[in-house]
């Protein structure tokens, strides 16, 4: 199942039509619609933005790519989430690829992520939360407030990520950055 089809399932589920989501999110009917017939993943902010919207979080919107990584433990208080080296996930819309590092965990503020930035690439976020961000393997810079900071492996920053913020690869090689985003709303 694609992200697209879970959006619409979703949506669904809780009595919206295209035209209501629209409503609620600001974002169009028309590239709402597009987006649940696509098989591609939408940006991190846009994805949030409907998780929002729909009362789920991102990482129940991604989960249709973990068909391997079932839930292991029937305790609604802990997750458990085992890793498969070889998953592949689709690129977002823009080229960058997120990886959720849980599984469907209802009423949770926080959604981990790896997240997959390819050489050369540069993306810029803004969405309503705060930020954990660790350097797996960069270095990456990060553009904030008109500044940008340098980071290697194994260091880490934190950020109101309502404010824009640019991730930047100048290298010829893949950047991966462990994301951890705290949602101000429960889902």
């Amino acid at each position: 199942m694609t992200v697209g089809s879970r959006i619409k399932t979703n949506r669904k589920l809780q009595k919206y039509t295209l035209k209501d989501v629209s409503k609620k999110s600001g974002l169009s009917v028309g590239y709402l619609s597009k987006l649940e017939r696509s098989d591609k993943v939408p940006p991190l902010s846009t994805l949030q933005l409907i998780a929002s919207t729909l009362k789920v979080s991102a990482s129940e919107l991604l989960e249709g790519y973990e068909p391997s990584n079932p839930r292991v433990c029937d305790d609604n208080d802990i997750t458990i989430f085992r890793c498969k080296h070889d998953q592949i996930m689709p690129p977002t819309e823009e080229g960058y690829t997120l990886i959720p590092l849980t599984n469907n965990y209802s009423n949770r503020c926080i959604s981990p992520f790896m997240m997959h930035i390819p050489p050369g690439r540069t993306y810029t976020f803004e969405h309503d939360a705060e930020e954990f961000n660790f350097v797996v393997k960069g270095p990456v810079k990060l553009r904030y407030k008109d500044v940008e900071y340098l980071f290697s492996e194994g260091d880490s920053f934190y950020f109101d990520s309502r404010k824009p913020h640019t991730l930047i690869n100048e290298n010829d090689s893949p950047v991966l950055v462990l994301s951890v985003v705290y949602m101000y709303r429960k889902f």
